[in-house]
C-alpha cells in the first residue's frame, strides 16, 4: 500500500515510498527472545542451587572433623589416668563425729558468761546466745552477743572454761544486772575532800594568764590568704590601712615605711623551711613544675605587692634602689658634717690658745 511523506527540503511534490508489511505473531508461540530469557533464568537457578549445595557439604565436613577433634581429646584425657567427662563423681562416705571432736557449745546457745576483767580485757558478767564458734572439744571458742538487758554487746573469742549453757529465767543470777542496766545513765559519784589553798596560790590564780599572741609574720600571712579567699580587688590592703593622702596617689612615707615593714615580715616567713613555698613544687622523677591550682599565691612576695599594695611588679626594687642611694648620701652628708665639726674644733682651739699667748 502506498504512503504519501512530505520532504520539506526537496522543494515542491509530494514523493510516494513504498513500506514493507509486518507479520503479526500468532497467540502462544515463543519468540526467540523469550527463549533465550527463560534458558538464563533457568541456568542462573541451576548455578545458585548448586553453590548452596556446597556449602551444606562443607559444613557438614567441617562438623564432622570438630566432633572427631572432641572424641581424640577425650581419649588423650582418659589415657592420662584422668576422669571422663561423662563420668560422674564418686560417692562419698559419710564422716561420723566423735563426743570429743564436736564443740562444746552450738550456734543459738542460751549461755552465761563469767566475768573477766584481766589485762586487755573488760568484759562484765552477762546472758547471751551464742552466734559463731570455733574449735572443738576444751579447745572451743565462741562469739557471744548479750540480751538488751545486759547491754547488747558482742564479746568475740570467748573461753569455753568462761561458758556455762544457761536455761531462761536464770538471768537473776547476774551480780551485776543492775549495775549494766545503768550503765552510762549514771556517773561515778567522787567525794571531794575541800581544800583551803594557800595565800600565795590563790593569788597565782588570781592572775591572768598571758594570752598566747600571734607573730607578726604568721598574722600577716593570715590576712593576705584571707584577702585572697575573699576575691578582694586590687590594692585592697592600702586602702584598708587608710594611710593614703586623699588628694594625692602615690605612697607617702609612713605608707613607705609600712610597705617595706611587711615585705620584711613576710620574707622573714618564707626563710622558715616549716613555710616552704608550695607554689612552685616539681615532680620527683621528672623534675618538671606542677601545673598551678591558681594564679596568685598569698604568702608570696609578689601577691603582696601587686595584689594587696596594688603596685607594679618592680616597685619594690626602685623604692630599695632608693632607699639605698639615700642611706648612701646620707652617710656621705654625715662624713662631710664630722669634717666640718672637726676643723671647727681645730679653729677654736687655735683662737683659744692665741688669746692665752695675748692675756699672758
Amino acid at each position: 500500500m502506498p504512503v504519501l511523506v512530505p520532504f520539506p527540503t526537496a522543494g515542491v511534490g509530494i514523493e510516494t515510498v513504498a513500506t514493507a508489511t509486518l507479520t503479526p505473531v500468532a497467540a502462544g508461540v515463543e519468540t526467540t527472545t523469550a527463549r533465550r530469557a527463560r534458558e538464563k533464568a533457568s541456568e542462573k537457578a541451576r548455578k545458585k542451587r548448586e553453590r548452596q549445595l556446597d556449602n551444606l557439604a562443607e559444613k557438614e565436613q567441617n562438623f564432622k572433623d570438630v566432633v572427631e577433634a572432641n572424641i581424640a581429646f577425650l581419649k588423650s584425657q582418659v589415657g592420662q589416668n584422668l576422669h571422663p567427662m561423662t563420668t560422674g563423681p564418686e560417692r562419698k562416705f559419710a564422716i561420723l563425729v566423735s563426743d570429743d571432736q564436736k564443740p562444746g557449745v552450738s550456734v543459738g546457745d542460751y549461755v552465761r558468761v563469767a566475768k573477766d576483767t584481766s589485762p586487755g580485757m573488760n568484759r562484765l558478767e552477762g546472758y547471751g546466745f551464742v552466734q559463731k564458734v570455733v574449735g572443738v572439744g576444751a579447745a572451743t571458742r565462741a562469739t557471744v552477743k548479750y540480751a538488751e538487758v545486759f547491754g547488747g554487746l558482742v564479746h568475740s573469742s570467748v573461753l569455753f572454761a568462761d561458758l556455762t549453757v544457761a536455761v531462761f529465767g536464770q538471768d537473776w543470777e547476774c551480780e551485776d544486772l543492775e549495775s549494766n542496766l545503768r550503765k552510762g545513765k549514771r556517773r561515778r559519784s567522787r567525794t571531794t575532800i575541800p581544800v583551803t589553798p594557800s595565800p600565795e596560790r590563790k593569788k597565782q590564780h588570781m592572775q591572768p594568764q598571758p594570752e598566747k599572741k600571734e607573730p607578726p609574720a604568721d598574722k600577716l600571712v593570715g590576712h593576705l590568704r584571707e584577702g585572697y579567699w575573699g576575691i578582694k580587688a586590687k590594692g585592697w590592703h592600702r586602702k584598708e590601712l587608710n594611710m593614703m593622702d586623699p588628694n594625692r596617689k602615690r605612697m607617702n612615707a609612713a605608707e613607705k615605711t609600712q610597705f617595706l615593714h611587711e615585705v620584711a615580715l613576710l620574707e622573714q616567713f618564707l626563710s622558715d623551711p616549716r613555710h616552704n613555698n608550695n607554689h612552685a613544687l616539681k615532680y620527683k622523677r621528672s623534675q618538671k613544675f606542677r601545673k598551678r591550682q591558681s594564679n596568685w599565691n598569698p604568702s608570696s612576695i609578689r601577691y603582696l605587692v601587686e595584689q594587696a599594695w596594688g603596685c607594679s611588679n618592680s616597685y619594690l626594687c626602685d623604692l630599695r634602689k632608693a632607699q639605698k642611694e639615700f642611706t648612701r648620701k646620707l652617710a656621705a652628708t654625715t662624713e662631710e658634717a664630722a669634717d666640718l665639726v672637726t676643723e671647727l674644733d681645730r679653729f677654736l682651739l687655735v683662737d683659744v690658745v692665741v688669746v692665752d699667748e695675748i692675756s699672758g
